[in-house]
């Protein structure tokens, strides 16, 4: 049985952040996300004796937003597909994970890492991630070799990763 309309926008609202953050790798703008999104929701709307139930719904508005964002991108030629589809695979397994108190958790002890980082350190993060800064560029921005920047950042990740373990109490060091 196919579900019904307020269901199916019900669903929309509750995994809108989700939908949004999930966009925004793909498109990499925050209004051509919200708008990707919007094309979603019309889509699902118009497809919906085609989905069966809830967990069908949720499957399909993760593949319908990966499908429209990609063709978004190329579209408008603004900027080139950074994510290959071995990666946006592997996103898509982490947002089928159900949401959880500890992904808030982990949202604020990534955050307290980020500010006990360096100010070359955090200066990095910044312009890698926040302004979204290509590796050739922050190397030419910061005076270094690119192979310097790459080392850096993966020094970075893994330092990052250590503290956000640390400071949930775990430790998966594997090395």
């Amino acid at each position: 049985m196919a579900l019904d309309e307020a269901t199916i926008v019900r669903e929309l609202w509750r995994q809108r952040i989700a939908l949004l953050s999930y966009l925004e790798v793909i498109v990499r703008d925050e209004h051509l996300a919200e708008d990707v999104f919007q094309e979603v929701s019309v889509a699902v709307l118009r497809k919906r004796g085609e989905i069966s139930d809830v967990k069908h719904l949720e499957a399909w508005l993760r593949q319908a937003a990966r499908f429209h964002g990609i063709a978004a991108v190329r579209k408008l030629a603004r900027r080139p597909i950074v994510f290959n589809d071995a990666v946006l695979d592997k996103l898509e397994q982490v947002w089928a994970q159900p949401a959880t108190h500890e992904q808030s958790d982990r949202s604020d002890a990534l955050r307290d890492c980020i500010d006990g980082l360096s100010p070359y350190a955090r200066r990095l993060v910044e312009l890698r991630y926040g302004e979204g800064v290509s590796g050739t560029d922050l190397a030419a921005k910061v005076g270094r070799k690119l192979n310097t920047i790459y080392v850096a950042l993966s020094r970075i990740h893994r330092t990052l990763a250590d503290c956000v373990d640390e400071r949930l109490g775990r430790r998966t060091d594997t090395r």
